[in-house]
């Protein structure tokens, strides 16, 4: 009798041993065969484990006297791009150093003015005061408009010369 929310193909694939104890040993019996060939592969890993950190130690300690062979000079750092002029002199190190604080100051004070026009600005639109940007975008589009009328009128006169004449 098969159960009411099982199709009939399930059951008739796996031959009603879905719902027996004798499938469920069987997949009980395949586990424990996993689990034994699992250790049973384990084990020589387990008795190299000793050799093995013997050998890491011994290698661990060749590195460490191979670096320890590497002659350091006297008041070099350790990291080579600990300086940025590692084999150069003091003096060029000095130069290199207060071209970097002269560099560092006109970047600050340039962030200075900026910041300085940026607060000027927003107080002139916070009392309502016109600014003079939109006054010379003004003059700059009524300068273009004159311009663009006289280029036409010369353009005009132009032809009308050229078609009185032919």
């Amino acid at each position: 009798m098969r159960p009411a929310c099982t199709p009939p193909r399930v059951d008739a694939f796996l031959g009603g041993r879905v719902h027996s104890a004798g499938f469920m040993n069987h997949l009980k019996s395949i586990a424990a065969a996993i689990i034994v060939a699992a250790s049973a592969f384990a084990v020589p890993a387990w008795s190299d484990t000793a050799q093995d950190q013997a050998e890491r130690a011994r290698l661990l300690r060749d590195l460490l006297e191979q670096d320890r062979a590497i002659p350091e000079a006297p008041g070099r750092p350790n990291l080579p791009g600990a300086r940025l002029d590692a084999g150069a002199g003091d003096a060029r190190a000095l130069r290199n150093r207060e071209a970097l604080d002269r560099q560092r100051a006109a970047d600050l004070e340039w962030r200075r003015r900026l910041g300085e026009q940026q607060a000027e600005r927003i107080r002139q639109q916070a009392a309502g005061a016109p600014s003079q940007a939109p006054a010379r975008e003004l003059r700059f589009e009524r300068e273009q408009r004159m311009r663009d009328l006289s280029a036409r009128i010369l353009r005009h006169d132009q032809q009308y010369r050229s078609n009185g004449l032919n």
